[in-house]
């Protein structure tokens, strides 16, 4: 299944910068972006039909793996996205169609409900669930889009963080969210290919906001039915990339004047770009610090004996991507 969603997010991803270049569906370069090319931004398109069709062909194959109301939750999100990416949507808007996204899956039972605290036990959030439910998947949803501002960042990134989820989810014996961040992880790495820099594709806010979703509700379903604080660090560290950006962006913003939302080049790859740092080294930084955060949310959920053997296949995931981009980068300077 891993196989066949990887090649199959290959070959639709190929199609659909193909059908970008028809129908003339670019993100265009300006004086915020990066980029100079004409560049296709339906990159959520590419991989996450790939992931669809797979997860609908495992749940057929393997009877009791129910993904219905998984479906119903990231369903609203994919679409909202990729309105945006071919129409445009206020930002207010855009908001509200994630709180409301957020609201059918605490619904359906992807909620925060309670956190034990040291020396006092379990705490009840009562009706405050719904709050930080909705907090914890809007504010994931909407880290991870900000990160996506350069050429194999915020999909590299994610690639690392599904893969310590699919670790630590396997370990634990956790089988819905090993099989869904294994599917999305060989989904997204189909589309990576395409995605490095130079970049033929960009994630868009129909792959970004996805993804970050996605994981979002894995964390909830995974690993926060018993929250304590320990664990929720552990969570966070593992995500330290795009939510230290997304605090510093709202800091930055809110000091200036400025909308939260308003687009600027304040993100930390900009910075890192100003001060002369190639694409590769950034990625090369940002994805260590992934890593690192990930051995701690490593440390923190899984037995001591696993520790170092599941550390080697998340740190040989992270030579894989720069072996992948040293490949690609190859292939394309040959041809």
């Amino acid at each position: 299944m891993c196989l066949f969603s990887f090649f199959l997010s290959l070959l639709n991803t190929k199609f659909v910068i193909f059908l970008s270049e028809k129908l003339k569906i670019y993100d265009r370069p300006d004086k915020r972006k990066i980029h100079n090319e004409l560049t296709s931004r339906l990159g959520g398109v590419g991989f996450f039909v790939p992931f669809l069709v797979t997860v609908f062909l495992y749940s057929f194959l393997v009877k009791g793996f129910e993904v219905v109301d998984f479906l119903i939750c990231i369903l609203p999100i994919f679409l909202l996205g990729l309105y945006d990416d071919l129409f445009g949507i206020n930002p207010i808007v855009k908001l509200a169609a994630q709180i409301f996204a957020s609201f059918i899956a605490f619904n359906l039972g992807f909620r925060i409900d309670y956190i034990y605290l040291p020396f006092v036990g379990y705490l009840f959030f009562g009706g405050l669930s719904l709050f930080l439910t909705i907090f914890w998947l809007v504010g994931l949803s909407n880290a991870l889009n900000l990160v996506d501002g350069m050429d194999g960042l915020a999909s590299g990134v994610a690639i690392l963080i599904l893969l310590s989820m699919a670790i630590v989810s396997y370990v634990l014996d956790r089988n819905f969210v090993f099989i869904i961040s294994i599917i999305l992880l060989f989904s997204m790495t189909g589309f990576f290919v395409f995605n490095i820099n130079p970049a033929r594709i960009f994630m868009g806010d129909s792959g970004s906001l996805t993804v970050g979703f996605i994981i979002g509700l894995l964390s909830v379903v995974g690993f926060m039915k018993a929250l304590t604080i320990v664990t929720l660090f552990s969570i966070i560290i593992m995500l330290i990339i795009p939510v230290a950006d997304t605090l510093w962006a709202i800091i930055r913003r809110s000091i200036s004047g400025r909308s939260i939302f308003s687009p600027d080049k304040g993100h930390f790859h900009h910075m890192l770009l100003e001060k002369g740092w190639s694409v590769r080294k950034i990625n090369f930084l940002f994805r260590g610090i992934t890593v690192v955060g990930s051995l701690v949310f490593f440390f923190v959920f899984l037995p001591q004996e696993y520790f170092l053997f599941t550390a080697s296949f998340l740190i040989f995931g992270y030579l894989f991507l720069f072996l992948l981009e040293s490949i690609v980068i190859g292939v394309r300077k040959s041809a």
